[in-house]
């Protein structure tokens, strides 16, 4: 999937459908699930300048459309530790 591809009214339903159990659950967990070592995933131009912005100004400072972006790169991350 790209972020072309990507339905960000439809993801932005699923954040917000999932944000109490995010608030749950804690960083020991999700250790469990990575393997060590190092991750690469390719991204777009458009993908790195919002993780970018992101890391500047923090999350609260992204549009709604710029943190789907962020949270699609964040499931990139997590779909290269699957293989």
């Amino acid at each position: 999937m790209t972020v072309r591809e990507f339905n960000y009214d439809k993801h932005v339903e699923t954040l917000y459908a999932n944000e109490g159990r995010a608030l749950e659950a804690g960083i020991e967990h999700y250790r469990g699930l990575t393997p060590g070592g190092e991750v690469t995933v390719n991204l777009s131009r458009d993908e790195a300048a919002v993780c970018i912005k992101a890391h500047d100004f923090g999350i609260r400072a992204l549009s709604e459309k710029e943190k789907c972006m962020v949270d699609y790169v964040m499931s990139l991350i997590k779909w290269s530790l699957r293989n």
